[in-house]
């Protein structure tokens, strides 16, 4: 029996809702859908039954391609790591103006303070309203720093603003990379979580001691990032005055040991320092370009401190990061003598998880390549005086940069002269084994 054709009336009725659909779609605001919505019962009907599509095509339009990502991290986060967020790394507080100094004097925000619909894509006005919220903070870390840069005579363009939002919402989404190893036993032992836990309503394990729970954080989704947007988050600690802005999350941005806080145990400095390439590598390869003290040490610091305000220096810096990783990369993309990969499988018929996570121990064994780059990097923080101690005596803080670069160019030099010297002498007892007898004059070695 042959389909009967639509009628005139249903197919100009399809016809007119695929209107009133595109109407929505472009819509340049959240007022705009609102007042839109309330039109009339038919406009009603429309924007509720497409109402994660419709919301979804504004907040892409609204926000950045970051903060949707970010989004999606957070949907997926477990309730362990949720409560590890919420407590310790969510809280950002803003100094009231003429109040810096008093503790109560601070406008407090959340990233976000509700866990998110886990389904990808659910888009309502939870999620819209924790975009929303999210973004205030960035703009508000981006006014503190566009204030301090213009103190310096620098000043921010359009693409600066849009890299320093999306450094922020970056940094947001590596904080929450933290992973619930067990509970702390009273013997120092670690006991997992069992699936009864896990079962656990939020509430009652948010009642629990801070210092009863074990956190390990996962690289995973930093050893991801180029090494442009790398930086470009590193340089935020160096731009952001921690009496203006308190948030934990900056932590990740200081020099291990700097702080007691987990998120300090996870500083992106020295993540940065032993897997962006491999330094020992490198300072082998060339004694003079790629001492730690040298070009590296010297690109590391201009690209923390110039990522906003100053791209030429930056972007010069970066080219020769970059061209460093290109020659002295690791073969499986990661430093396999501090991290090791985890898969697991979260529950049947859910996606794998990836983990690089650090070795047991690692952070005690790294080599002296890294440790001279990671003191490079150290001595900037402490000479600008803003993260270090301030020392009782001018004299005594204050040394000849020279003076620092002869030391450790005297000191390679002296590395190259053993390994010339130990040479030379296998040379010899390699004629010496095999008979062969040539003429050699005494003092051959002897300027060594």
């Amino acid at each position: 029996m042959p389909v009967s054709p639509p009628r005139e009336s249903t197919r100009k009725a399809v016809e007119s809702d695929h209107i009133v659909l595109c109407i929505f779609k472009n819509i340049a605001s959240t007022g705009s859908f609102a007042k839109l919505q309330q039109t009339c019962k038919r406009f009603r009907k429309i924007a509720t039954e497409n109402q994660a599509v419709l919301l979804r095509t504004l907040a892409q339009r609204l926000y950045q391609p970051r903060a949707i990502q970010l989004l999606s991290t957070c949907r997926i986060i477990g309730k362990l790591e949720f409560i590890h967020f919420v407590r310790y790394g969510g809280r950002v507080n803003f100094p009231r103006e003429g109040s810096r100094e008093h503790p109560n004097g601070v406008v407090r925000g959340f990233l976000t303070n509700t866990q998110l619909d886990r389904r990808p894509n659910q888009f309502g006005k939870q999620e819209f309203l924790w975009l929303r919220s999210c973004t205030v903070i960035a703009e508000k870390i981006h006014s503190q720093i566009a204030e301090k840069l213009k103190l310096e005579g620098k000043t921010l363009d359009s693409l600066d603003t849009y890299e320093i939002k999306k450094a922020v919402f970056t940094l947001a989404a590596l904080a929450r990379q933290f992973q619930f190893t067990g509970f702390l036993q009273p013997d120092k032992t670690i006991k997992p979580a069992s699936e009864e836990t896990l079962r656990t309503s939020i509430t009652d394990l948010a009642k629990l001691k801070p210092e009863t729970m074990t956190w390990t954080y996962n690289y995973f989704l930093a050893a991801r990032l180029s090494i442009r947007d790398l930086f470009r988050i590193l340089s935020l600690g160096e731009h952001i005055d921690p009496e203006a802005i308190h948030w934990p999350a900056l932590d990740m941005l200081l020099p291990p040991g700097s702080t007691n806080s987990d998120f300090n145990s996870a500083s992106l400095l020295r993540f940065a320092a032993v897997n962006l390439f491999n330094v020992e590598a490198a300072v082998k390869g060339d004694y003079y370009s790629f001492t730690p003290a040298g070009s590296i040490g010297t690109a590391f610091r201009r690209a923390i401190q110039n990522a906003f305000g100053a791209r030429e220096k930056w972007e010069r810096a970066i080219t020769e990061l970059v061209e460093c990783k290109r020659k002295h990369t690791f073969q499986r993309g990661y430093n396999t003598k501090y991290f090791t990969p985890h898969r697991t499988q979260p529950a049947p018929g859910k996606p794998e998880k990836f983990s690089l996570l650090v070795k047991e121990d690692a952070w005690y064994a790294i080599g002296e390549a890294e440790r001279d780059l990671m003191a490079c990097i150290e001595d900037e923080y402490e000479k600008d005086g803003e993260w270090g101690e301030e020392s009782d005596s001018e004299e005594e803080d204050w040394i000849d940069p020279m003076d620092r670069e002869y030391e450790r160019e005297k000191r390679y030099f002296k590395m190259m002269v053993e390994e010339v010297e130990a040479q030379a002498m296998a040379d010899m007892e390699e004629e010496e084994r095999t008979g062969r007898k040539k003429k050699r004059s005494r003092c051959a070695y002897s300027g060594w």
